[in-house]
């Protein structure tokens, strides 16, 4: 039996999804409110919208996902600090659609530092927080303003 005779020119596919790149992409953090009173968890969340005219792929998973919460110079929670199993999920992000993270990350108004993921951790003060977002290599260009009472 002889195999059959491959083409040795691919007809042209179309054009392959390129990754999503801040061009194309704008990553916006949302907190659940706006002023939170004592005792309640600010909810952190994204969405991400492809501004682009063209679909682009980007890995959305925990592995490529960073909050940042600081009041003035000072940083005060990073989600990265204690991260456990972070992950990858590669999704094609349509053009001009927007999407939200499904669950969101309930911060527990600690301060956060690696060295500190096991044991007590300052409680953060009443005032003004700026949360930051980044996805896939992507940063929110703007921050989300909350108080905590």
């Amino acid at each position: 039996a002889t195999e059959p005779a491959s083409d040795p020119s691919p007809s042209p596919t179309a054009d392959a999804v390129k990754a999503c790149t801040t061009a194309n992409v704008e990553v916006v953090p949302v907190t659940d409110k706006e002023s939170y009173g004592g005792g309640e968890f600010p909810q952190l969340s994204m969405t991400l919208t492809n501004d682009g005219d063209k679909p682009c792929l980007i890995n959305v998973g925990t592995a490529t996902q960073s909050f940042t919460i600081t009041s003035g110079s000072d940083t005060w929670w990073r989600s990265t600090d204690c991260q456990t199993e972070p992950s990858d999920q590669v999704v094609q992000l349509e053009a001009h659609q927007t999407v939200s993270s499904v669950t969101p990350i309930s911060w527990d108004r600690t301060r956060s530092a690696v060295d500190t993921c096991g044991g007590p951790r300052p409680l953060a003060p009443s005032g003004y927080f700026h949360l930051s977002v980044s996805i896939g290599g992507i940063d929110s260009s703007d921050s989300a303003v909350f108080v905590l009472g």
